[in-house]
């Protein structure tokens, strides 16, 4: 997956909390601390991320079959 860079503008008392949520959630960088804030503020399970919702899960089968050399 490629992730590209966007600008975003945002007032100067919005980066201030912005910094302090950085700081409190020991996020690395605004990118992640903006997404810690946004998933728990929306509570999206991860388990919706890159899910088909008609694919069934891989069997042990698959698993081994993916993993052969």
């Amino acid at each position: 997956m490629t992730s590209s860079a966007v600008t975003i503008k945002i007032e100067e008392s919005t980066l201030q909390l912005l910094k302090e949520v950085k700081e409190k959630t020991n996020a690395k960088n605004f990118d992640d601390a903006i997404r810690k804030l946004s998933e728990t503020r929306v509570q999206v399970p991860k388990s919706m991320f890159g899910a088909h919702p008609e694919m069934s899960s891989f069997t042990e089968k698959d698993r081994i079959r993916f993993h052969e050399l």
